[in-house]
């Protein structure tokens, strides 16, 4: 709730990941401002699954979708294997 999210948002990502529970309080934060930077923050109540990926993961999948001009959000969340595979990275 510290990072702006209603309870009811906090409750409904830990449902949905509970792994958080888990995570480094910076790295999340670190996951979020990314987000918010490129204004794609709504993913996180769409689909909290986005907050498992490393900050790492989430930057180069970004550049690189939108450097081919393929973006699409759901390639944001694809396992490492399909990504590489989809494009032949």
């Amino acid at each position: 709730m510290d990072l702006g999210y209603k309870k009811e948002e906090v409750i409904f990502i830990l449902t949905k990941t509970p792994q958080l529970f888990g995570y480094n309080i910076n790295s999340i934060k670190e996951k979020i401002e990314y987000l918010k930077s490129i204004n794609l923050d709504y993913l996180i109540l769409e689909n909290p699954n986005i907050l498992i990926l490393s900050k790492e993961t989430l930057e180069k999948r970004y550049i690189f979708l939108k450097s081919i001009n393929q973006f699409e959000v759901k390639a944001l969340y694809l396992k490492n294997k399909i990504f590489d595979k989809k494009y032949k990275k």
